[in-house]
């Protein structure tokens, strides 16, 4: 599993748009988009319906989606992209 994370929802974006330009080479990888401003039911139905090998995410969702709701295990996360990583952690 990966997960990339943005400081904001507006590079969320245009990651995931990258990573959608790939999902024909890498068929075998389930993608997941995670934002604020999206209901957190249909976040939740999306990853336990298809799971997830890729996520991108904000860190406000991430949290509302593993922390408080744990319907995201890392325990098989391999990579870890954070964009903007100083901006991440001036954000907390």
């Amino acid at each position: 599993m990966a997960l990339l994370l943005a400081p904001s929802r507006e590079l969320a974006q245009q990651i995931m748009s990258v990573l959608k330009e790939f999902s024909e080479v890498l068929q075998q990888l389930s993608f997941c988009y995670l934002i604020g401003g999206d209901k957190i039911d249909y976040d939740l139905e999306r990853i336990r319906e298809k799971g997830a090998n890729v996520v991108v995410a904000t860190p406000g969702r991430l949290f509302d989606i593993s922390i408080d709701r744990q319907a995201l295990s890392f325990r098989k996360l391999e990579v870890l992209i954070m964009d903007e990583a100083d901006k991440l952690l001036v954000q907390g």
